[in-house]
């Protein structure tokens, strides 16, 4: 059985948070509901991260990782390749929660790889 991380359970309650922070932060300001491209952004980019949260904590495999990388990176620049970076909060969640998957991947990879030369 693999040890589960702490870095796999913050991934995939980050995954939670990005389906969830369309109606949490419209919540917080009622004026900033996303719509179209945004909302489909973090709908689609919430499942995929806590899916590989899960993923990584039912079994460890590189690939994992790798992908959350790719999502964080995604994550990131989101907010200007859809052309939302001008609504500041959804373009700093997407921004912030992506880098926060990229160094949790980072960090996975690089203990995964100092583990398998101990």
């Amino acid at each position: 059985m693999k040890k589960q991380l702490w870095q796999d359970w913050t991934m995939t309650a980050i995954g939670i948070w990005l389906f969830l922070s369309p109606w949490a932060l419209a919540i917080a300001r009622a004026d900033i509901f996303p719509v179209g491209a945004v909302l489909w952004n973090m709908l689609a980019s919430g499942v995929v991260v806590a899916l590989l949260g899960v993923l990584a904590l039912i079994g460890r495999a590189v690939w994992e990782e790798w992908v959350e990388m790719l999502a964080g990176v995604w994550l990131l620049a989101s907010p200007w390749v859809l052309g939302f970076g001008d609504q500041a909060i959804m373009a700093w969640n997407a921004a912030l929660c992506g880098l926060a998957v990229i160094a949790l991947s980072v960090w996975s990879i690089s203990r995964r790889q100092s583990e398998s030369h101990a």
